[in-house]
């Protein structure tokens, strides 16, 4: 893509610093609660951040859902139904927190004291839910100008150049210091 302009979410160090954040915060063994049929960039970010730095995210914890948060409900908890979980999860969105948080109090475990959870996006919605989502806000407002200055420096002729809009990690509540 060297001959064009290209503006994007840097969600490979997104998963990154979700991992080391983990890490950080005592994580030795985590899962991942990702869309079914998809490999995100963001996914593999954490899983090598994650075990590059000492930890396991083992294969059987590596959960696929679906969309519905219904449904995504309902399989998080049959996942998580009577084992031996991670301390924590890192969820492909904050959306995907939700439907988390709720499966596994129906399997009588709470949010962070059982199972930490980090998620992506930093929704305006998560810092007022209980717990606060700890999460990786991936600077969509900064996206946005980036993207409408591109447009322009297209528009004026402008040589291709591509950028990563940087992300950082806001931390809340939903993850545990062990």
């Amino acid at each position: 893509m060297l001959e064009c302009v290209s503006i994007y979410c840097d969600d490979y160090s997104a998963g990154k610093i979700a991992g080391a954040y983990a890490l950080k915060m005592g994580h030795t063994v985590a899962g991942t609660i990702f869309p079914e049929g998809v490999v995100w960039d963001r996914f593999n970010g954490f899983v090598e951040a994650f075990t590059s730095g000492g930890g396991q995210c083992p294969e059987n914890f590596r959960w696929t859902v679906t969309f519905d948060h219904e449904i995504m409900t309902g399989e998080i908890s049959r996942m998580a139904h009577g084992r031996k979980l991670p301390t924590l999860f890192y969820c492909f969105a904050d959306n995907v927190m939700f439907p988390a948080i709720k499966a596994f109090a129906q399997n009588n475990l709470r949010v962070p004291e059982d199972v930490s959870l980090i998620g992506a996006d930093n929704l305006y919605w998560g810092k007022y839910a209980t717990p606060a989502f700890t999460t990786v806000d991936l600077n969509e407002e900064l996206f946005a100008v980036k993207l409408l200055e591109a447009v322009k420096h297209v528009v004026d002729g402008g040589e291709p150049y591509q950028l990563a809009v940087p992300v950082r990690l806001i931390e809340r509540e939903t993850v545990l210091k062990i």
